[in-house]
């Protein structure tokens, strides 16, 4: 959420030194879910893309709110399913779609 209100304040400085370097390698790797629900290799660079497209569609308002709703799951919850059906109760779902659309690609 740092980096999110660093870009928003129009710093890409911090944000290219931390996140930048992952958005290039994302496009080839595998998808974040995977059939066996293993971890895929890259799950951190693909996450970050994904998450990055959210900010970019949705803002740094939803980025807090979505960095929030995860942050206040139970650790019994804090799973795709359940993040996810969190956010849609939030009024998240617009964020949720893209975030669950994300998952496979």
């Amino acid at each position: 959420s740092v980096l999110c209100l660093a870009l928003g304040e129009g710093d890409r400085e911090l944000f290219d030194y931390t996140l930048g370097r992952h958005l290039p390698r994302a496009a080839s790797l595998p998808p974040i879910r995977t059939r066996g629900g293993s971890r895929p290799e890259g799950v951190h660079s693909k996450g970050t893309a994904l998450f990055y497209r959210v900010f970019e569609q949705c803002g740094a308002g939803v980025m807090e709110k979505l960095v929030r709703t995860f942050a206040t799951l139970p650790d019994a919850d804090k799973n795709t399913a359940s993040y996810l059906a969190a956010l849609r109760r939030g009024g998240l779902a617009a964020a949720a779609d893209l975030i669950e659309q994300g998952l496979g690609v």
